[in-house]
């Protein structure tokens, strides 16, 4: 698509199957390369933006937050080797 007003140009993503929730997604960032429009439009061709302007990149973070932790009585499988 056309450049935005920043300079960057947004990306336009679609399903590689048909999707109840979305028809394409536009993403575009910003001059540090993160994410700050997203755009979600239905089969309908309704539009929804969620605008991201307190974006901030880390350099580490902690393990704990990507630990997951079963609820009790939750059976858990193992996948075959």
């Amino acid at each position: 698509g056309p450049r935005s007003e920043e300079g960057s140009r947004p990306l336009r993503l679609t399903p590689r199957s048909p999707s109840a929730e979305y028809r394409l997604l536009l993403l575009e960032a910003g001059p540090d390369h993160l994410v700050r429009l997203l755009t979600a439009v239905d089969p309908l061709g309704a539009r929804v933006t969620y605008r991201f302007s307190l974006v901030k990149q880390v350099d580490d973070l902690d393990e704990a937050l990507f630990r997951f932790v079963p609820p009790e009585g939750v059976k858990v499988e193992e996948p075959a080797p």
